[in-house]
């Protein structure tokens, strides 16, 4: 701490004293050695002391020498996992959740997902264990889905649907209408829906948040005790499936149906929740426990319809007691994306037709594919254009729409080229980017190019005019847009006349001269498109009709915001 004086005697600094046993200067009490060999005051005394509240960066410690020493940081392993700033521990990072109950144990965290559960854990129930609708509300809105519900006050009865936490696994008869035959929710939660399909509208889930509908992933559906037990052991008024033999041919089925916003059907999953039509009675079975049911053929919906039907019947209908219980709903709402082309930069009366060597270009979450030939100058695919040209019939007028304009009067529309019958990759195509699994398609706009309606309308040295002479020939020229799913499939063709001589009346001919709105629903979810031109007029090279049609408009539905 100092250096001794002359003779022993100590010559020593502040902070410290003269040690009358070894003659040397040590600190006073309460300071320690500094680095510069002076005393000083401590920086600590406790752990406490050194602490910065910031636990990420690793806790902070007090060394006997009263010095605050760092520690390490905390490193959190895994996928999306990150340092909480507040608890120190790790946890999902700001975008990342933990991944859903089944998949492989890990550290990891998955991306945050749009899908809404619905599972009825935070419905409140009263005393008697469940909610039958006896407020009048005539539905129950859980999280973005509503569960219809009618409540008759003169009968004290309802239809539709209801909630409880009941786990009477073994009373028979109506007074146990309210269990679910498994003892508990799915996975074991304590509540769920029950539904009664009664006398009024089937029982309905809709989703009134979401005004582009919702994709339902699945949910999970049991038996009712009291309809499980009716057919196990017969009641009054239902048959005890299989019969005193075992070998009556009985089921029980629940249909679930999908509806667009129109109210039309978008199809219609079936469940059996007993069978009894196998061969060998030991496959015969009642369900007894939550069965996992996928909707994602149903597509996207604004609503579901539940309806049961059973072999056993009599003279007022199904004699089977028409419940089911329903638990962990999985939907996700879907967003309108468009793809207009406007916001590809382009000069006035110009196209964009792939010579950057891009091999494409993406505009509204659509990728737009090209091949571009530097040595011919040429393409095919996709181009984008603004070119206003309806007079002019020749190749050197391929990007003009014979419009003269977009869809909706709109600048910009894109052009597809391609010869008939070219292979998969070599057709006009185009992929929906952001979503792997796929989106919807919901419409298009399709019209000819200036190019193609001009060379039909009035035959080139390469092409007739549609009709012939006398405009009698069946011509026609016809764009068909298959769907790519995620699986690798092409789906069924929607197919787009461009030009159809075909009817009796020469009055109904006609060469398509305005802009064509494509329903597109049919197509399903699919990650992209591929477009084929074809016609009557064909020659030794193939298609002599101009393989060109003009796109705008192209409106999907996606699970991504």
């Amino acid at each position: 701490a100092s250096e001794a004086g002359p003779g022993g005697v100590c010559d020593c600094k502040s902070g410290s004293h003269c040690d009358a046993t070894s003659g040397d200067c040590v600190c006073d009490e309460g300071f320690v050695d500094a680095a510069d060999g002076e005393c000083a005051a401590p920086e600590c005394t406790s752990d406490a002391d050194c602490d910065d509240d910031l636990p990420c960066n690793g806790r902070e410690t007090c060394s006997p020498a009263g010095a605050c020493v760092s520690g390490a940081a905390i490193v959190c392993q895994g996928t999306g996992r990150a340092c909480d700033a507040e608890s120190g521990d790790c946890a999902c990072a700001p975008g990342y959740e933990e991944a859903l109950e089944g998949v492989a144990e890990s550290l990891d965290c998955v991306p945050v997902s749009s899908t809404e559960l619905v599972d009825f854990e935070e419905v409140l129930l009263d005393d008697t264990g469940f909610w039958k609708g006896a407020d009048g509300s005539g539905a129950l809105q859980v999280g973005g889905a509503r569960f219809s519900n009618h409540y008759d006050t003169e009968y004290e009865s309802w239809d539709g649907f209801a909630v409880s936490n009941w786990a009477d696994s073994e009373t028979p008869g109506f007074a146990n209408q309210y269990s679910a035959f498994p003892g508990a929710g799915a996975g074991g939660s304590e509540a769920y829906a029950i539904s009664y399909i009664g006398f009024t509208a089937a029982p309905r889930i809709d989703f009134p948040g979401a005004d582009e509908g919702v994709f339902v992933d699945g949910v999970h559906i049991t038996n009712s005790t009291y309809t499980a037990l009716s057919m196990l052991q017969g009641d009054e008024y239902s048959k005890k499936f299989g019969g005193d033999g075992g070998t009556d041919p009985d089921w029980f089925r629940l249909t679930i149906t999908g509806y667009d916003a129109a109210g039309g059907s978008t199809g219609a999953v079936e469940v059996y929740l007993a069978d009894y039509r196998f061969d060998d009675p030991s496959d015969d079975q009642v369900l007894d426990l939550w069965q996992s049911v996928s909707l994602v053929t149903l597509g996207a919906v604004h609503a579901l319809d539940f309806v049961l039907d059973s072999s056993d019947v009599g003279d007022w209908g199904m004699n089977t007691p028409g419940y089911f219980a329903l638990d962990d709903l999985r939907f996700t709402p879907l967003t309108l994306w468009s793809s207009t082309l406007e916001s590809v930069s382009l000069d006035a009366e110009s196209f964009w037709n792939g010579a950057d060597g891009s091999g494409g270009i993406e505009e509204g979450g659509v990728y737009y594919g090209n091949s571009y030939d530097p040595e011919y100058l040429s393409w095919q695919g996709f181009a984008v254009a603004n070119t206003t040209d309806t007079e002019t019939a020749t190749w050197e007028n391929q990007y003009s729409a014979i419009p003269g304009r977009g869809a909706k009067d709109s600048e910009q529309w894109a052009v597809g080229y391609g010869s008939s019958g070219s292979a998969a990759g070599e057709q006009p195509w185009l992929s929906f980017t952001g979503d792997p699994d796929g989106v919807w398609p919901q419409s298009v706009s399709i019209t000819n190019t200036s190019y193609a309606f001009l060379t039909m309308a009035n035959g080139d040295d390469y092409s007739k005019t549609f009709g012939g002479a006398d405009g009698q020939d069946p011509d026609w020229f016809q764009l068909s847009i298959r769907g790519l799913t995620a699986g690798g499939d092409l789906t069924d063709p929607i197919e787009v006349y461009l030009a159809d001589f075909r009817s009796d009346d020469d009055a109904e001919d006609f060469i398509l001269k305005d802009w064509q709105l494509v329903d597109l629903r049919p197509l399903g979810r699919v990650v992209g498109l591929f477009f084929d031109l074809s016609s009557t007029d064909n020659g030794d090279w193939g298609m002599n009709t101009p393989a060109y049609f003009a796109l705008d408009d192209l409106d999907v539905l996606r699970t991504e915001p």
